[in-house]
């Protein structure tokens, strides 16, 4: 995907963001907002998952990519 977008002039894919902002900021967000959606707005699983997994995004070596220890390269 990240390659498909970069062809396109995209500097960084929507989940490469992600992973450097933090999955954690989200999951807080999605948590906090979950008593006061509406009952028929329903959040994607996976994201959560990766954080009760422990994978928050670069600053934990995992996200939605996998990171080399101490490197920002996927």
């Amino acid at each position: 995907m990240d390659a498909a977008l970069q062809a396109f002039g995209v500097a960084m894919s929507p989940l490469a963001v992600a992973d450097m902002l933090g999955l954690d900021i989200a999951w807080r967000m999605r948590r906090v907002r979950v008593a006061s959606r509406p009952a028929d707005v329903r959040y994607i699983d996976i994201p959560n998952r990766l954080c009760e997994a422990g994978c928050l995004g670069r600053k934990t070596g995992a996200g939605y990519c996998q990171y080399a220890a101490g490197s920002n390269a996927r």
